[in-house]
């Protein structure tokens, strides 16, 4: 019996699928009868129980079985096993896992009659390879307003699906004269216009975040980027690096504020589309029970002996020009203000050339 064990492929991949494939040849003269194939694997190597071929299965602890009794190799056949397993994604790059296959067999004599039991091993020494796939993503606003400090946030994650070891992110902006202001001071130590910062070993799947701030010396487009790095094997670099670019803008001026009307209180806006009201005008009372009747003539005609004729009226006062029926209606303030003087005008004026007249009759 020969046994031979080989990793497909020749180096295991950290934290995928692999195949231990085992070859059992029947180098004697006999049938090998009762073929049986045992082989034992590293604690690093998974077996996946549901992807093993028929003939086999899981046996104690850690080894699998394959054939067994009934299986029967001529001389010179050989049988092959395939066993599914995935390599631990802890393991380092360059590690090693180890398998040990061995394989028994009963040949049988030409009178049918079994003789001793032949064996054969082999042990298998596989190194194994540890890709990861760390990606950094890079998010700022768009557009933030003229010296306002710029907020950014950094995922990294790691892709898998071996563990990335060693991770570090660097970030150094485009801007000069900019300043940061803001950053992890756990992660990113240290002061200056670049940010170095360590997150050690990241598993499969982990996903870590950073926030950095960062205040521009001029309003001008300002971009910042950043890039991640592992100290093993990165299966895909195209996803290392990330940009965020802001636009700067100047703010819009605040609205004006009037100041509130005196008193506190706000005026409501006067209706163009109307005239302003006139002040109303309270016409003097008509004494009770007195008719109307003519002036008294003057004193000093009646005492003159004269008729009366062409001697004037005294001037009667605004009210009293109301009060015997001068028609006021819709005449406006203005023009009975006006009216008054006139009227004790002319009324001078006649009495003086009363008096005029009353002096040349008595010479």
């Amino acid at each position: 019996m020969r046994v031979r064990q080989e990793a497909v492929p020749g180096t295991l991949p950290v934290g995928e699928r692999a195949t231990l494939r085992v070859t059992v040849t029947n180098a004697g003269l006999a049938d090998a009868q009762d073929v049986t194939v045992t082989d034992t694997l590293d604690p690093a190597l998974t077996l996946d129980v549901a992807g093993l071929p028929d003939g086999c299965a899981r046996a104690a602890g850690r080894a699998v079985t394959c054939g067994g009794p009934g299986t029967t190799l001529l001389p010179g056949q050989d049988v092959t096993y395939d066993l599914p397993v995935t390599v631990d994604p802890s393991l380092q790059d360059g590690a090693e896992v180890s398998a040990r296959a061995e394989a028994t067999a009963s040949p049988a004599e030409a009178d049918g009659t079994e003789t001793a039991e032949a064996a054969d091993a082999a042990l298998l020494t596989a190194p194994v390879r540890a890709f990861a796939d760390v990606e950094l993503v890079m998010a700022a606003p768009p557009v933030v307003n003229a010296g306002d400090v710029i907020g950014y946030l950094l995922t990294v994650t790691n892709h898998g699906p071996a563990r990335a070891a060693g991770v570090t992110v660097r970030s150094r902006d485009r801007g000069a004269g900019a300043t940061v202001t803001d950053r992890p001071a756990a992660e990113c130590p240290g002061s200056g216009r670049t940010v170095a910062c360590d997150l050690g070993d990241l598993a499969p799947g982990e996903v870590r975040t950073l926030t950095l701030a960062i205040a521009p010396a001029s309003s001008v487009p300002f971009e910042n980027c950043a890039t991640v790095r592992t100290a093993g094997r990165d299966r895909d670099l195209a996803d290392n690096r990330s940009c965020a670019s802001t636009t700067q803008v100047e703010p819009s001026p605040a609205p004006a504020e009037f100041p509130p009307p005196p008193g506190g209180q706000d005026r409501p806006p006067a209706d163009r589309g109307e005239p302003p009201a006139e002040a109303p005008y309270d016409e003097p009372a008509q004494p009770a029970n007195e008719s109307f009747a003519p002036a008294a003539e003057d004193a000093d005609a009646k005492d003159s002996g004269g008729e009366g004729d062409g001697v004037a009226e005294e001037p009667r006062t605004a009210g009293e020009v109301a009060a015997y029926g001068l028609p006021v209606t819709g005449v406006s303030l203005w023009m009975l203000a006006l009216g008054v003087p006139l009227l004790l005008a002319v009324g001078l004026l006649v009495r003086f050339l009363s008096r005029r007249e009353r002096a040349g009759r008595a010479r």
